[in-house]
């Protein structure tokens, strides 16, 4: 017979259902990986991201791979790239395929593989024949929110607190902003910036009372995107001090943090009655030290300084008990405080 190659088997007989490249070439495998999916196809509405779920069930009864649960997906045809699946639960796992343009056609197969050696793709021949769609629609414009919507703060003369201003882009394209502002007290560690979709950037402000006479002061803070302008107003009320920059009223304390517990950010306060060397740093409850939130010369005065939970590295902290530590040397002679701050998610 042309085109086959004959195999001898052992078999006990036929079934009226058998044929002969059945018996040779794809006998059902009772131990194989199954992939359940319900595939994107024909035209999708444009979205930040497309999800691609599937269940994985190893019928071999071994473990699955979970750094081989992938998604490769490609742009009108283009190399394939991509994606680790995240599990969900049970059999589930997910994946987002970044959103494109509209009229782009997007390409894509699941793959995965367990421990007993089989391996699947979803369509089953993977690459080569994909589950595609096309991307239609109109896309939302860009839309910026501001977090919080105004500052209302009351400090010493003399002394500098760190504020955060939250910049979130919920709409369907990029949005890119300017900031400006006009007061001297005030400073930003960051003027401008690119936000995706579902994106959000922090922005420091920083208020520094120095040489600000005892007063109420005030300005915006201007944020200019594609769209609009948003105004953040601010209100800086100043106390006075003795001409000694001593504040007989206050003491090297650590106050504490408020909210106390808090999710996602708290801001912690502190008092000092002579210009100081301050460290504040976070501790978790092994005494590993998590992050260092100041540590420099501050004036006399109360201080606040902002924590996100966040460690150096830049990564969310978990959930738990954490202790502030307040550190000051003057002439010999040191302050050690300490408090605990809760973070609940």
């Amino acid at each position: 017979m042309p085109g086959y190659e004959v195999i001898g088997i052992y078999s006990n007989g036929w079934y009226n259902t058998d044929a002969l490249h059945c018996r040779t070439r794809n006998v059902a495998d009772r131990g194989m990986l199954y992939i359940e999916h319900n595939p994107l196809l024909g035209e999708q509405d444009y979205a930040n991201e497309f999800t691609i779920s599937a269940e994985f069930k190893p019928y071999s009864g071994e473990s699955l791979y979970t750094d081989s649960l992938k998604v490769f997906y490609n742009i009108d045809g283009g190399e394939y790239e991509s994606i680790t699946m995240t599990f969900i639960s049970g059999d589930l796992y997910y994946a987002m395929i970044p959103g494109q343009p509209v009229g782009t056609e997007i390409g894509y197969y699941i793959h995965g593989a367990d421990e007993s050696g089989h391996s699947m793709n979803h369509p089953y021949i993977g690459a080569p024949d994909p589950h595609t769609f096309t991307v239609v629609g109109t896309p939302q414009p860009a839309e910026l929110t501001v977090d919080p919507e105004s500052f209302t703060l009351e400090m010493q003369t003399n002394t500098t607190t760190i504020e955060i201003m939250t910049l979130s882009n919920i709409g369907g394209i990029d949005l890119i902003y300017d900031i400006s502002e006009t007061a001297d007290w005030l400073s930003l560690n960051e003027a401008s910036g690119i936000l995706q979709p579902g994106d959000s950037d922090e922005i420091e402000l920083l208020f520094d009372t120095t040489g600000l006479a005892a007063d109420t002061y005030l300005c915006d803070i201007v944020i200019t995107d594609d769209r609009e302008e948003t105004i953040i107003p601010v209100e800086l009320t100043v106390i006075g001090t003795n001409a000694d920059n001593n504040l007989g009223g206050l003491q090297n304390e650590l106050i504490g943090n408020y909210p106390n517990p808090f999710n996602p950010s708290t801001t912690i306060s502190f008092s000092l009655q002579n210009d100081n060397m301050v460290e504040l740093s976070i501790y978790n409850s092994k005494g590993q030290k998590v992050k260092t939130l100041l540590n420099e010369q501050r004036r006399a005065g109360l201080h606040q300084v902002q924590w996100n939970g966040r460690d150096e590295n830049g990564s969310s902290v978990s959930s738990g008990i954490y202790f502030s530590v307040m550190d000051t040397n003057r002439e010999g002679l040191d302050f050690t405080s300490i408090k605990k701050v809760i973070l609940l998610k």
